[in-house]
């Protein structure tokens, strides 16, 4: 094998390694029945950026949340939106002390009668100047 080949698959796994610990989510679709709400729990660590989006059907009720000493804390919360997009960085919220690790985000459908269709998508990205945990994910 040539030189430059040698040096180069190693940089190649070593790439593919280094993308496969960062969580992302493709876009995903789910219905929502009548009444009904979706859940998807994200773990992040401090210096995790949590970047998202979606589309709905209908109008749905939106929040990221998590749990602390018994209380439930909603660092978004979106009410009747179709759409929407936006980032958390979790350093930056009150009362989070770092052993919380798990971050919820939920859409609930309050319409009667009609199912909703949702699209979301959603990667945790690492803050610049804090290192990469080294772990695999299942996405």
């Amino acid at each position: 094998m040539p030189r430059r080949m040698r040096i180069v698959i190693p940089m190649f796994f070593i790439i593919i390694m280094a993308c496969a610990s960062v969580p992302v989510k493709e876009e995903m679709e789910e219905v929502i029945y009548p009444g009904g709400d979706y859940e998807e729990c994200v773990e992040l660590v401090p210096g995790e950026v949590i970047e998202y989006s979606f589309e709905a059907s209908m109008p749905v009720d939106f929040n990221i949340h998590y749990h602390f000493r018994g209380k439930v804390f909603y660092p978004v919360k979106e009410v009747g939106v179709s759409s929407f997009s936006g980032s958390l960085d979790v350093e930056e919220l009150p009362y989070y002390t770092g052993s919380d690790r798990y971050f919820c985000m939920m859409w609930e459908n309050h319409h009667r009668r009609m199912r909703i269709t949702l699209r979301y998508r959603y990667r945790v990205v690492e803050k610049e100047g804090h290192w990469l945990r080294h772990s695999i994910h299942p996405y």
